[in-house]
């Protein structure tokens, strides 16, 4: 080996060495959420089970005056969330596909498989089904089904996209990510869970596990274990 090539060999050692080290500090902070949260360092990706989800979803509806969450689980292909809105009960099943978090400002988008269902309002289903069939996916669809949404929500019958600041939306959850670094990501499920795999792998994912993990930890304890 050359003495041009030594330090290079060091350096590659060296590189690996933290890379070893900043894994083992990942899964040490993420240990204590054994089974609700994982971390995927290869892929830049982190998990969080569905009963987490849940706990926080239902936590953060709590915050809102708009509406009040009945039901949230995963069927198997999307997750179905039941909601008292405006006096009315309403089931919506979406299929999350995209993440933005930056600056106080969260931007969510998914798929929605079928329209809502308005319980005890079986005409009012009807002329739904039939609209997004017709217009689903057109700025014509979007506009009539989007100014009867609840505040920033836009739906065009296929894909809705929820986008608002988090402190108006849900303070605790705000108080919670202030300051953490800006994210965005692609949604997918399997058996475990949600799984949000960010831009920009591992360099994005490291930090940002490092910010929430402990955050995480003393809200999950003294809030949503309740």
């Amino acid at each position: 080996m050359t003495q041009e090539e030594r330090p290079k060999g060091i350096f590659a050692s060296l590189k690996g060495l933290a890379s070893v080290v900043a894994g083992e500090g990942v899964h040490a902070l993420v240990q204590p959420f054994e089974g609700q949260v994982d971390v995927d360092l290869e892929r830049g990706r982190v998990m969080l089970s569905d009963a987490l989800l849940g706990r926080m979803i239902r936590r953060a509806a709590l915050e809102s005056p708009e509406i009040e969450l009945l039901d949230f689980d995963w069927d198997g292909a999307a997750y179905r969330c039941r909601v008292r809105a405006k006096e009315r009960v309403v089931v919506v099943r979406i299929t999350p596909e995209h993440i933005r978090w930056s600056e106080g400002l969260i931007e969510f988008r998914g798929s929605t498989p079928e329209p809502p269902v308005i319980e005890d309002a079986p005409v009012g289903n009807w002329l739904m089904a039939r609209f997004t069939n017709i217009f689903g996916g057109t700025d014509l669809g979007t506009k009539v089904l989007s100014s009867v949404a609840p505040e920033g929500l836009s739906w065009s019958g296929q894909t809705v996209t929820w986008r608002r600041p988090l402190d108006g939306a849900a303070p605790g959850l705000a108080g919670m990510l202030a300051g953490a670094p800006s994210i965005e990501g692609k949604i997918t499920h399997d058996a475990r869970g949600m799984w949000i795999t960010v831009s920009g792998g591992r360099s994005t994912l490291l930090p940002l596990v490092g910010f929430l993990a402990p955050r995480m930890l003393s809200v999950i304890r003294a809030k949503f274990e309740k």
